[in-house]
């Protein structure tokens, strides 16, 4: 919505959260990912950008746990985190992810993963159509 000339595609959905995550807030996240995916009913990938959360708890570690594995079994989908901050990544150490999660847990940045998985964004520049990935 503040973006209308953004470049999307129906197969990805990429959300950036802004927030610190409890057990008091975590149902909304989860609600919010569910309304973006019946929105994208289309999408195989969802990228979480985790770079604005500063602190995250062992019960929300586990519901978004629930998700992942919901999403892939279910629906196909996988979600991946990015951005995330040393103490968040000590956090999902703690919660077992880097054992359970290595894969959705191993990109730094939403380029990286973007790259790593050759998914690209096509634009006009005028001159004909061209591609690129989203930087």
């Amino acid at each position: 919505k503040r973006f209308p000339n953004a470049k999307t595609r129906d197969d990805l959905i990429i959300a950036r959260i802004d927030s610190s995550i409890h057990f008091s807030n975590i149902s909304y996240l989860e609600h919010k990912l569910n309304e973006l995916i019946l929105i994208k009913p289309n999408a195989k990938l969802v990228i979480v950008d985790f770079s604005g959360v500063n602190d995250i708890d062992a019960h929300s570690f586990k519901s978004l746990e629930e998700m992942i594995e919901q999403l892939k079994h279910e629906k196909g989908i996988s979600l991946y985190f990015v951005g995330m901050k040393g103490p968040i990544r000590d956090t999902a150490a703690k919660a077992g992810w880097t054992k359970k999660f290595a894969n959705e847990l191993s990109y730094i940045s939403i380029l990286q993963l973007l790259e790593d998985k050759q998914i690209k964004f096509y634009c006009s520049t005028g001159s004909g159509d061209s591609f690129l990935y989203m930087r």
